[in-house]
């Protein structure tokens, strides 16, 4: 659907919807770095001591904090939300920053935006519950 075809109410939402978008992709295009890093040494830590300490119950904690990794991963919450951002620019996904420089010229349909907002869920899910299971149960809480 082309911006055109949107009533002006419309119009003052999606505005508004995209500038509060900018400033959390920024900050999470940072986190997720650091987070792939993270990964990665764990990733190197789990692979060196499987054998090792595969019956220790702090081993168990480490083999489910790789696994809620991987699944974090693989949801790549941050490319969902780079389309998502592009798709206002008449891009399905994110191509380059030059797109976003003019206004946005497309509204997303329907089913797009609810199966967007069904991973943005999911993966607020998973995070809620890696922070219950792992951050209470390691502080001792």
């Amino acid at each position: 659907m082309h911006r055109a075809s949107l009533e002006p109410a419309v119009l003052e939402h999606v505005n508004s919807f995209l500038k509060a978008l900018k400033s959390p992709l920024r900050g999470l295009t940072s986190t997720f770095t650091h987070i792939s890093g993270e990964l990665a040494i764990l990733e190197r830590l789990y692979y060196k001591g499987k054998n090792q300490h595969r019956s220790a119950l702090f081993w168990q904690r480490v083999a489910e904090t790789r696994k809620y990794g991987q699944r974090l991963q693989a949801m790549d919450v941050l490319a969902l939300l780079e389309n998502l951002r592009a798709s206002f620019y008449g891009e399905r996904e994110f191509v380059n920053a030059k797109v976003f420089k003019g206004a946005w010229s497309h509204y997303p349909d329907a089913p797009y935006l609810r199966n967007v907002l069904k991973s943005l869920k999911t993966s607020t899910l998973l995070l809620e519950k890696v922070r219950r299971v792992h951050v209470e149960d390691w502080s001792g809480r």
